[in-house]
């Protein structure tokens, strides 16, 4: 039987993905598998328990996730017969945080007063960590994992692997390779700023190097291999190599390894404490500069920010991160079931009525994870 798919992208709140809309689409497919397709960094505990439970409920429900996967969104998974995680995707967990507002001058009974509430803020932090710690441990204990294992794990605050995820027993299964959804995000972002094409992967028949290689380092390698034949196109002819003493050989590839490099020597002869270079060498060195300033330039071109960086690392590193933040969907995005044209996005036209926009514009929540 086909499943129906929802993709839930974006915080788990009463700004973003809520309890209603997720129980408006499991309503409308109680009789069928359901494929819930999660790419969030978490949200509101109390929206995330109520969700688990109504997935729980459904009891035919499988979640996928897909690029990061964090916080409430970790465990609110629970609820799902069966939980899935793409290989390149990114996983966190940590202890949930509490909303503090307070400002202004007080006054010696008022420092009591709010001392005396912080320290019950504290105690309810601490009760919502051991919950949700215990929700870790019932899918763990198998993998010989201990309720301080966990503990440990979030006060660590890091992600982890797909591989580590299903080690732990967090996940059921890991899908390789990328998710699609990635990749034709990623190359609608490569085609708008006439960047290089991403490396295809290799045939199924092929060793399967290319298909472990993540999609984000495919990019990156095209990109590097543009600069490349950049070089190569524009490198001259080097005179043939001087005869340097052995002394001059030593120290030059000690402290120039670079230039010699470039100019495809492996010393150059030292006189005086001065290094003599033909004119054919200085033209090489020239070249080269010449060379990375039109990568540095190309660079600039993507964008005022990466123009505002300095050093070409830098600068392609700001590149890698923006490339890492691309959005694969927004709240409210179509659904659809197997190989059918299906559009079974929640309904929300019959949830304006004052009850729901109450909810939606006056509830606050008093604690994040």
């Amino acid at each position: 039987m086909n499943e129906t798919v929802l993709t839930l992208n974006g915080v788990i709140d009463s700004y973003g993905w809520f309890r209603y809309q997720v129980e408006a689409f499991l309503n409308k497919n109680k009789d069928v598998p359901v494929r819930i397709r999660l790419d969030s960094y978490g949200g509101s505990v109390e929206e995330a328990l109520a969700i688990s439970r109504l997935l729980e409920g459904h009891g035919n429900v499988t979640v996928e996730f897909m690029g990061y996967v964090a916080s409430a969104a970790t465990w609110m998974a629970f609820g799902a017969k069966r939980i899935e995680m793409h290989e390149d995707t990114l996983w966190l967990c940590h202890k949930c945080s509490v909303s503090i507002s307070e400002w202004g001058y007080k006054k010696a009974e008022e420092l009591d007063q709010l001392i005396k509430d912080l320290k019950a803020q504290k105690k309810s932090a601490e009760v919502i960590d051991l919950t949700i710690a215990r929700k870790y441990l019932e899918r763990c204990t198998a993998s010989g994992k201990t309720l301080q294992d966990v503990l440990t794990l979030m006060d660590e605050e890091r992600y982890i692997t797909s591989s580590d995820c299903l080690s732990w027993g967090f996940v059921d299964k890991v899908i390789p390779g990328m998710n699609q959804s990635d990749r034709e995000s990623i190359s609608d972002f490569v085609n708008l700023m006439h960047l290089p094409a991403i490396p295809k992967e290799a045939d199924p028949g092929d060793s399967g190097k290319a298909n472990q290689e993540g999609l984000l380092n495919r990019f990156l390698s095209g990109l590097a291999s543009m600069f490349n034949e950049k070089k190569q196109e524009e490198k001259p002819e080097l005179p043939e190599e001087p005869k340097p003493t052995t002394q001059t050989q030593n120290k030059m590839r000690e402290d120039f390894k670079s230039v010699n490099a470039l100019l495809g020597v492996t010393g150059l002869p030292v006189s005086d404490g001065k290094i003599e270079l033909t004119q054919e060498q200085v033209k090489a060195i020239e070249d080269a500069l010449a060379v990375g300033k039109e990568v540095d330039d190309m660079l600039d071109s993507i964008s005022d920010h990466v123009k505002s960086i300095k050093g070409t690392v830098n600068k392609v590193n700001a590149l890698k991160l923006l490339v890492d933040r691309i959005p694969t969907g927004v709240p409210g995005s179509s659904s659809q079931a197997g190989t059918e044209d299906n559009d079974d996005t929640p309904d929300t036209s019959d949830m304006n009525d004052p009850v729901n926009e109450y909810v939606r514009t006056n509830f606050k929540k008093k604690s994040k994870n």
